[in-house]
């Protein structure tokens, strides 16, 4: 059997695709609510016999009586049952054609292309509007044949004991507490049933669109494939965006007999105000075969960055198993939770979310931590609650205001003490030597807090002199200086910190306000870490960000000390002419929970006096932060000082929701956000999901898994002569990771699976095969094939295969085969010669690498793919 409960969605910009909604113009509405009167109500309108009205109330029973399940996480909680419409009739009948719906029916369907793609792809069509089915057709040649696709409530009316006999073997009311739910007020979904020997060429869709807020959708899909049949059915599903939710739990039950063949295909767009509970469950028999095949979406922008004990990862270079910060929300603090799927979401639009130099791209619908306020709720009981809210909808989020120590010291590059340069005597013109020198550095192999707090010194007021030699890559000399008079305030600790790991004097300008040592071996130190250039250049190393707390503290301590003051607000100010080295300083701030504000001041040249020196001033930034304890403790004295003698702020930080009672604890605060336009183009974006917390910090916001849940796609195996079959396509371009891959189960004998992975890379790209397969002990002759092919179309661009197998059993045949190849030569000087040009020539070798995939994926995908294809390949030539 295989069971799934997730949403998987398609990779478009929803709100504009299908955020839309009608007016509602509905036949009946019943009220708020669930009890036995409104089960009753809803069999008693449907015209039902008596024992599925008594299925209804066992199952309502049911419900009631089992707790809420755990698997949700806290998302769950937030749903009331109370305040949903658990039946909505649109229609008075239900439509042979488009044509005779209501306008405002038919203008929804229209605009989501579903009578288009009827007329060009599909055998047949149910569309579900609410509660019930408002259109259905089947084409003549299929009927004829004993075909029945019929909405689930005309399936219990003209085949009741075909219907009855399967209905609730595969999902039980009694299985969890959601399918319990469906089955007490279930309304609508697809009956199909395909007879013996049929195989439907065409796929079958159906399509459930939620209009109402505050809505539940409980259709409920039976499909039985008899013996040696075949059908593909495709469902799709959208709603609206409102600001509050929906409910969608659906169950889905399918009967695959000796020798027959289904493939289910999902392609769910739900905005993330729907509540997406669904059960769907096959029974493979002898010889037949169940395929499911799922799409998905991802929400944060390539390159966003989550935390790890280790250190900064980006999104994209995360893998399986690796740990992220999270939130607990329960117990009010940070953590580190488990990544358990990783998925690449295509390229999509993105909003940056915004608060001070805390900043994040992501989709629109991706779900912020923050609250929600319904003023029609009762005061008594609460008109806040904390809730995630989709970008495009938020105003506030609650951010961590403190940090979870992470990260290593960093061990640093080391100037080498053998120089090779060339030369020459009065007996060779070219002569390659090589000299050896005294090390003169003293503990520098890896970073310390007093270390870090010299290199944030530099940042701020350090220069260097460099003098290169003839031979390239050598230098001749060089000074490292620093911007200090003798009265300033960290003189004394920035002569201890040198000291400490050089044997040099330094040498003291005449003016007193500059003082330098010259150490080739400290200059190249500094520079084989990336500090150098002038002061408009500097920049923080990347590697910076996954230091311990301690040493990024005393780093931005370095800094304030050469550059910083206190405001009289008690603020820490630091200014620059650099921008984007007060943009580095905010981003690192963010990691120590600490939001900074960059303001300003001029960005046009303009002449001004430094140190008493006039000089042309090309902008003027100013960076405003919190004075925080962890940085007060590593400033010098007199900074120190000058902080503390402020009055500090009456409110140090935002902890209260609204006029609620709701009070946040110390670790988080309630911040003001921006959230900017979308994107003008579309960019790669990916999505995790994280264990038990369901949520995870990037950037310094506490973001929500999309309401999906990532698996790599799964076939167990339960009866002899079952085959189970997973295709996967990965391509990574410039900066990507992309994992594919699945697992197959074989539970009894003389089973067959095979698991084809097709991977592109370019441009540096990484893909990677990452599979199960599992034997158990009775699968005794069980057979199963292990292909990934990879394609690489440049030299930077890498491929990996992780293949895990675990066989508990003896007699079986298993094997496994991996292979990489090139875009050859060949291929291309005919595809040329032929007037194609080299670009287009790559994107038809690369399209025939990956059809034999391509041809088995849905039509939906099929195209969605060659669309990708050609623009991943954009771009390949030049």
């Amino acid at each position: 059997m295989a069971e799934e409960k997730s949403q998987v969605s398609v990779n478009e910009e929803y709100l504009q695709k299908y955020g839309f909604y009608e007016p509602e113009n509905y036949t009946f509405k019943s009220r708020k609510g669930l009890d036995e009167e409104i089960v009753k109500e809803i069999s008693w309108m449907k015209g039902e016999p008596e024992w599925m009205t008594r299925f209804r109330l066992a199952a309502l029973a049911a419900f009631n009586s089992k707790p809420m399940p755990n698997w949700g996480g806290e998302a769950l909680k937030d749903i009331n049952f109370d305040d949903i419409y658990y039946y909505i009739k649109p229609t008075d009948k239900q439509a042979s054609s488009w044509e005779e719906l209501p306008k405002e029916i038919k203008d929804t369907y229209d605009r989501l292309g579903i009578p288009e793609a009827e007329k060009k792809y599909l055998a047949g069509v149910g569309a579900q509007y609410e509660s019930e089915v408002i259109y259905h057709n089947l084409a003549k040649e299929l009927e004829a044949q004993g075909v029945i696709f019929l909405d689930t409530d005309s399936g219990l009316r003209e085949h009741p004991e075909l219907f009855r006999q399967y209905f609730g073997t595969i999902v039980p009311y009694t299985d969890n507490k959601f399918a319990a739910l469906n089955s007490a007020v279930w309304s609508g979904g697809s009956f199909i049933y395909v007879p013996p020997g049929v195989k439907i060429e065409m796929p079958l869709q159906a399509y459930f669109r939620i209009n109402a807020k505050n809505v539940g959708q409980f259709e409920r899909t039976l499909i039985i494939v008899d013996e040696g049949a075949q059908v593909h059915y495709v469902e799709g599903c959208t709603a609206p965006v409102y600001s509050s939710d929906s409910l969608h739990s659906a169950v889905v039950e399918i009967i695959v007999k000796k020798g027959a063949r289904c493939r289910y295909t999902t392609i769910q767009n739900w905005s993330t105000n729907v509540y997406n509970l669904v059960t769907k469950r096959a029974a493979a028999y002898e010889g037949a075969t169940m395929e499911w095949v799922d799409g998905n979406l991802g929400c944060l922008a390539e390159g966003s960055t989550v935390i790890t004990p280790e250190g900064i990862k980006t999104i994209e270079s995360l893998e399986v198993g690796d740990r992220v910060l999270s939130y607990d929300e329960r117990a009010g603090r940070l953590c580190f939770r488990r990544v358990l799927a990783k998925r690449f979401s295509g390229y999509q639009h993105v909003h940056t979310v915004a608060v001070g130099e805390r900043k994040l791209r992501v989709t629109a619908n991706h779900p912020f931590y923050s609250y929600v306020y319904d003023p029609n709720a009762a005061k008594k009981s609460g008109r806040y609650r904390l809730a995630y809210v989709r970008a495009d909808y938020l105003n506030q989020a609650i951010v961590p205001r403190i940090s979870l120590d992470y990260g290593t010291p960093y061990r640093l590059q080391v100037p080498a003490t053998t120089t090779t340069f060339d030369t020459l005597n009065q007996y060779a013109d070219s002569i390659t030597a090589t000299r050896t020198r005294k090390a003169r550095l003293m503990n520098v192999a890896e970073t310390t807090d007093e270390l870090m707090w010299l290199f944030g010194y530099w940042i701020g007021d350090g220069n260097l002199d460099v003098c290169e030699a003839k031979t390239e890559g050598v230098i001749r000399w060089a000074k490292v200086g620093f911007a200090t008079p003798t009265t300033d305030r960290a003189r004394e600790r920035l002569l201890g910190a040198v000291s400490a790991i050089l044997e040099a004097e330094p040498t003291e300008r005449a003016d007193g306000k500059h003082i330098s040592w010259s150490s080739k071996e400290l200059a190249e130190l500094l520079m084989l870490n990336s500090f150098e250039g002038k002061a408009g250049e500097k920049r923080v190393p990347s590697w910076v960000w996954s230091l311990p707390e301690s040493q990024r503290a005393s780093f931005i301590a370095g800094y304030l000390d050469a550059d910083g003051y206190v405001s009289p607000h008690r603020t820490f100010m630091l200014k620059s002419s650099n921008r984007a080295l007060l943009e580095d300083i905010g981003s690192l701030l963010t990691t120590l929970g600490i939001t900074a504000h960059l303001y300003t001041e001029f960005d046009q040249p303009r002449r001004v006096k430094i140190m008493g020196v006039e000089c042309t001033a090309h902008g003027a930034y100013r960076l405003s932060f919190d004075v925080d304890d962890r940085l007060l403790q590593r400033v010098s004295p007199s900074l120190r000082e000058a902080a503390e003698a402020c009055t500090p702020a009456k409110l140090q930080h935002r902890r209260r929701i609204g006029r609620s009672q709701i009070v946040l604890p110390d670790s988080v605060e309630v911040v003001d956000v921006a959230v900017s336009p979308a994107s003008p183009e579309p960019v790669p974006t990916w999505d995790i999901e994280v264990e038990e917390t369901g949520n995870f910090i990037s950037q310094g916001f506490i973001v929500h898994n999309s309401k999906l849940t990532m698996k790599y796609p799964a076939v167990y195996l339960m009866e002899p002569g079952a085959h189970g079959e997973i295709l996967s396509i990965a391509f990574a371009g410039r900066g990507q990771h992309q994992d594919a891959g699945g697992k197959v189960v074989h539970a009894a004998p003389n089973t067959t699976s095979k698991i084809v992975s097709k991977s592109i890379s370019k441009d540096g790209g990484r893909t990677s095969y990452r599979g199960l397969l599992k034997v158990y002990r009775d699968a005794e002759h069980s057979r199963s094939n292990v292909v990934c092919d990879a394609l690489l179309l440049d030299e930077h661009s890498r491929s990996d295969t992780y293949p895990y197998i675990e066989v508990d059993t003896d007699n079986v045949v298993i094997g496994h085969e991996a292979s990489v190849s090139k875009i050859g030569e060949e291929q291309l000087f005919y595809a040329m010669s032929r007037g194609i040009s080299e670009e287009e020539a790559s994107t038809m070798v690369v399209s025939g690498f990956i059809e034999p995939l391509v041809k088995e994926l849905p039509m939906e995908y099929a195209v969605e793919m060659n669309r990708l294809i050609a623009l991943q390949m954009e771009g390949t030539v030049g």
